[in-house]
């Protein structure tokens, strides 16, 4: 009897466009969606850091999202009702804890990501912060991670 490799989840939210649109080369026309892929690919490097992923699940957009029901920062949040588009997507790693550290379950990926370039000016729709980043703490936090609770 095979046994079941156990595999532990995780979700990544941010206000960077991080679409992936397989666009590998820079393309006369195409220079926006090489740039939307750059952002993933950052991502995923840089998510891979500790751990082979796994199950790298599709990315999805938000659309006209009240941020107020997600854990960005104070800068995109405001009492006139703006929206904005939010990109996630979910994947898998082997080992329990592979991203704990003194700061929590998910503390070295705060750590790895916080004031990683990013590339802006695709299809966001959010105020920029002073420095294109990622940004994991303060009033610009534009990337945040959460986890399947297992049982």
């Amino acid at each position: 009897m095979a046994t079941q490799e156990r595999l532990y989840r995780y979700q990544i939210y941010t206000l960077v466009d991080i679409t992936n649109t397989e666009i590998t080369q820079l393309t006369p026309g195409k220079e926006k969606e090489r740039n939307q892929q750059r952002n993933f690919e950052t991502v995923l490097q840089v998510l891979g850091l500790r751990t082979q992923l796994f199950d790298i699940g599709r990315v999805f957009r938000f659309d006209d999202t009240n941020l107020g029901m997600f854990d960005f920062g104070s800068y995109y949040l405001s009492d006139v009702g703006f929206k904005y588009k939010v990109w996630s997507f979910n994947w898998a790693v082997e080992f329990k804890n592979v991203y704990q550290n003194d700061n929590g379950r998910l503390g070295s990926l705060d750590t790895d990501f916080d004031m990683v370039p990013a590339l802006y000016g695709l299809d966001e729709n959010i105020p920029h912060p002073p420095h294109n980043l990622f940004y994991t703490t303060g009033k610009f936090k534009n990337v945040y991670f959460t986890e399947e609770v297992v049982a």
